[in-house]
């Protein structure tokens, strides 16, 4: 008996690939993230963060740091920049052991990926991890 049926292979493709990009992007969606900052800055940069909410356009939200700014200050001005640059009924942002940002849907929305894009400033390290 011959299991493999020639005819049935585009079908078999299809529906891995369909299973394949279903899981792309639901794979990082999250209600809650924690965005974690190590280490004072050493320059002035930017960090620009990406939320993009599962279905819906992504917000950029880009954040300006100054040379010499502590780790617990990063993370105060960056929970600023997001709470004042997100949709307020959609997002809460926080500020969590004084270096953590935790942003979190809003009860009805939709969940989300956070990304970090890109970082111009030197020495601080950050961690995103979904909660």
């Amino acid at each position: 008996m011959n299991i493999f049926n020639p005819q049935r292979l585009p079908g078999i493709c299809f529906i891995f690939v369909v299973a394949a990009l279903s899981s792309i992007t639901l794979a990082h969606a999250s209600n809650k993230w924690r965005v974690h900052f190590s280490e004072s800055a050493h320059s002035d940069g930017i960090i620009t963060f990406e939320i993009a909410p599962e279905g819906d356009a992504a917000f950029q939200v880009s954040v300006e740091i100054a040379d010499r700014t502590r780790e617990n200050q990063v993370a105060r001005i960056v929970a600023d920049a997001l709470a004042e640059r997100l949709p307020a009924n959609r997002f809460h942002v926080a500020v969590d052991d004084g270096e953590d940002v935790l942003v979190k849907k809003r009860f009805g929305a939709d969940n989300f990926e956070l990304r970090l894009l890109s970082s111009t400033v030197e020495s601080v390290r950050i961690d995103l991890n979904r909660e």
